[in-house]
C-alpha cells in the first residue's frame, strides 16, 4: 500500500518504521526538514518538508495516490484538516489521531475512517490491569 502519513514526531516515526518493516510504500509529510533527514536516514521513508495543511505540498507527496492517509500530527485542527485534504483527493482510508474528544463529530463528518482516541487507549489499558 502507498502511505501518506501527517507528523513526523514520535508516533509518525514510529509508524513509518513499522508500516515499511512491512513492505509498505509510506511518505511522511512533515514541516521540521532536520526531523525529516531524521525520519529518512532511521526508518528509509520518504519524505517532504512542508506543513500536511498545504496542497502543494500533498500534490508533491502524492496524496492523490495513497491507500492511507494517517493523521499524527499532535494538534487536532491540523489532523482535521489533513483528514478534509485527504478526502477530497480521494484516499479512500484516513485515519486520525484525536487528542482531543470535542473534535470527534468534525472527524467524523469529515469521513475519517478511523478516529484513535488517544485518552480511550490509555483508560482501556488502565482498565484492563
Amino acid at each position: 500500500m502507498y502511505i501518506v502519513i501527517a507528523g513526523g514526531g514520535g508516533v509518525g516515526q514510529s509508524l513509518a518504521r513499522a508500516l515499511i518493516a512491512h513492505k509498505h510504500d509510506v511518505v511522511v509529510v512533515e514541516q521540521d526538514r532536520s526531523v525529516c533527514e531524521g525520519i529518512a536516514a532511521r526508518t528509509g521513508a520518504l519524505v517532504r518538508v512542508g506543513n500536511a495543511t498545504d496542497i502543494d505540498v500533498l500534490e508533491e507527496a502524492g496524496l492523490n495516490k495513497a491507500d492511507v492517509a494517517a493523521a499524527v500530527t499532535p494538534h487536532d485542527a491540523d489532523n482535521l484538516a489533513f483528514a478534509v485534504l485527504a478526502r477530497y483527493f480521494g484516499v479512500p482510508r484516513v485515519i486520525a489521531r484525536m487528542r482531543n474528544e470535542k473534535y470527534e463529530a468534525a472527524y467524523q463528518t469529515a469521513g475519517v475512517t478511523k478516529i484513535i482516541n488517544v485518552v480511550d487507549l490509555f483508560v482501556n489499558q488502565l482498565a484492563l490491569e
